[in-house]
């Protein structure tokens, strides 16, 4: 049996779909819905509830008076029952919110060091000033 289903698209608006349980994917030009929502559920075991399917055509492309074209995808958005989930998107976006969590974990004690190094730069610029007043009274 074929693979219908190529890969998901991994993107911002690709993200933003999946919080609406709705899952974008690259698909095999020859596929058509019946065997795409086979597939996804087979694979993944979810309900899907609809798939929206269009093709990109490939755009033609120079480079130093060479032209190209790139290849033409089908895409799927597919949407599924409330109660399933595909964890691809879901790992996706635990990464980027734990590394967004270590980042800041991680600044604020730099912010704090900084911060009390220029406290300490500051006090001992201002006892300078004083020693030396008081030296040349």
């Amino acid at each position: 049996m074929k693979t219908r289903v190529l890969k998901p698209v991994v993107s911002e608006k690709s993200f933003q779909l999946a919080s609406q349980k709705k899952y974008t994917f690259l698909l095999d030009r020859g596929s058509n819905k019946n065997q795409i929502k086979d597939e996804i559920e087979r694979v993944f075991k979810v309900k899907v509830l609809s798939i929206n399917t269009f093709n990109t055509i490939g755009k033609v492309k120079k480079t130093k008076g060479v032209t190209g074209v790139r290849s033409s995808l089908k895409k799927a958005i597919v949407t599924v029952d409330a109660k399933s989930k595909i964890d691809l998107f879901e790992i996706e976006e635990e990464k980027s919110a734990k590394k967004e969590k270590k980042a800041k974990s991680v600044d604020a004690p730099k912010k704090v060091e900084k911060e009390e190094k220029a406290k300490d730069k500051k006090e001992k610029k201002n006892k300078d000033v004083s020693v030396t007043i008081k030296k040349s009274k």
